[in-house]
């Protein structure tokens, strides 16, 4: 692996700072609330965002292409104890801050020819939206008129992970649903409301019911990977106390054909309070699809599948539960309220040592896999995991070697067909490993180099990976040649690195 370009920031952001916006690399920093998005090769830019105080921490980052071209920041700001909307900061020390959450568009219409949308005429003539294209192209340009147009939100907790997935809308239209973690454990969604140009707050429970809950820790990452008809998504929150939650979510027909075919529940898991049977008793098929069409909610079953303890995982045991939790708060999901819901959850826990610091999916062919990462335990690969259940992980190996994992990029970087894994660690070092089927039916470390500084974020952007450390932006070529050659540009540390932007 060979550096390319280094850019200095004035200031270290978190492993929520980074964003990709088209083929633009956007990166906040911690303590002046500067966000700089990478333009190409050394350029960097600083974006002009309005409403963005100076004396900021930013904390997350988010953005996206949906009709229009978003980005979404949180960021907390300190404060008195009589300042409105004042909360603790968290660090024990008796300070405030003040946390918000700024999202910022450019509002293309669809009345105009917008390159990042489809829309067709009605009878009446007008202009509606039909399919969901995301653009790849982002030109920077764009982002003078980005940072123009902002929708301010006062938050009473300080956020963690943001994070979003598109769905269908009510309106039968698609767009993406914005998600956020906070310090209350809650999971928060925001979405466009597009007639009146601006973004609003809507319950979690109205696209996601299996996150209307209150969590027993901070969600520290969240990911939810769209599959098909039947299996629908599969849902996963990482949480600071390093437990895993997955719910693999399918239509109740899909479960009903599975349950009739199998007449035991797989090992590990606990019974169905709610018999699929029971639910479609007295209705035919015909009646069941009529059911669907006119509302989004009519049956579920909750099946807990609870993992085997392994060596992989740890065995301590958690008494508080998603259920005991919901129970506490008036705005979950309660069991009488998931009985009305035409989806059935299948929920999955895992146990880690350390919290959850990324969680990626990649394909494999037919094959859906997840890599989970977390701070004290190796970084596991699920691999098949919707035949799998998740019961076929595997761990990295020497991936803990290095401190903490916390981040992690799946890409193929040497252009082979196959998919390699880059992982960075708080200990400096940055590891791709390969699947070395023909020599070994494992996991291996082919590459690894040693930078400055702990690295926050891994993106591939062909044909280099930029990696963002505590100390700036490194543009890294990645040389197929370090498989043969041991190399000194290999592990090599650090060059003589320009001044840091201002």
């Amino acid at each position: 692996m060979k550096e390319e370009q280094f850019n200095q920031l004035p200031s270290q952001g978190t492993i929520y700072s980074v964003g990709r916006l088209g083929s633009h690399l956007i990166i906040g920093t911690g303590n002046y609330g500067k966000i700089y998005a990478h333009i190409w090769a050394s350029i960097m830019q600083q974006l002009p965002l309005q409403n963005l105080p100076y004396e900021c921490d930013i904390i997350s980052i988010d953005a996206y292409i949906d009709a229009f071209p978003v980005l979404a920041v949180a960021y907390v700001q300190k404060c008195n104890a009589s300042t409105n909307g004042a909360i603790p900061d968290g660090m024990g020390k008796g300070g405030f801050v003040t946390s918000h959450l700024n999202i910022y568009s450019t509002w293309i219409s669809v009345d105009q020819d917008s390159p990042t949308s489809t829309s067709s005429t009605s009878s009446d003539g007008s202009r509606i939206k039909s399919t969901f294209h995301p653009k790849e192209e982002f030109h920077s340009s764009q982002f003078e008129l980005l940072a123009q147009n902002c929708t301010n939100f006062l938050l009473d907790y300080i956020p963690y992970h943001l994070y979003h997935i598109p769905v269908v809308k009510e309106n039968g239209n698609f767009g993406n649903i914005l998600l956020i973690s906070g310090s209350d454990k809650k999971i928060h969604s925001y979405e466009a409301d597009e007639d009146n140009l601006t973004f609003i707050e809507v319950p979690v429970k109205t696209y996601f019911p299996e996150l209307a809950q209150t969590f027993p820790s901070i969600c520290t990452r969240i990911l939810i990977q769209p599959v098909n008809e039947l299996t629908r998504r599969i849902t996963m929150c990482g949480l600071e106390s390093g437990n895993l939650l997955i719910w693999v979510v399918t239509s109740k027909f899909h479960r009903r054909r599975r349950m009739d075919s199998e007449t035991t529940v797989t090992s590990g898991s606990i019974t169905p309070s709610k018999s699929i049977h029971d639910a479609f008793e007295g209705m035919s098929i015909s009646e069941t699809k009529d059911t669907t069409s006119t509302s989004r909610a009519r049956d579920i079953i909750q099946l807990w599948e609870k993992s085997n303890k392994s060596t992989n995982h740890v065995t301590k045991s958690d008494e508080s539960s998603p259920e005991s939790a919901c129970a506490e708060d008036g705005e979950c999901m309660t069991d009488s309220m998931l009985e009305s819901l035409d989806e059935s959850f299948e929920t999955i826990e895992h146990y880690y040592e350390g919290l959850i610091t990324s969680i990626k999916s990649y394909t494999d062919g037919f094959s859906l896999n997840i890599i989970v990462a977390s701070a004290l335990s190796p970084t596991y690969v699920y691999t098949n995991v919707i035949e799998e259940h998740f019961r076929a992980g595997s761990p990295l190996k020497f991936s803990s070697r290095w401190d903490a994992v916390e981040c992690c990029c799946v890409e193929d970087v040497d252009r082979d067909g196959e998919n390699e894994i880059i992982i960075g660690t708080f200990g400096c070092a940055l590891l791709v490993y390969k699947y070395m089927d023909e020599i070994l039916p494992e996991w291996v470390i082919v590459c690894k180099r040693i930078l400055p500084r702990n690295i926050l974020a891994i993106e591939f952007v062909s044909p280099d990976l930029l990696v963002v450390t505590g100390l700036g932006l490194h543009v890294i070529n990645y040389d197929t040649s370090a498989y043969f050659t041991n190399r000194p540009g290999t592990t090599t540390t650090t060059a003589n690195h320009p001044q840091p932007i201002q």
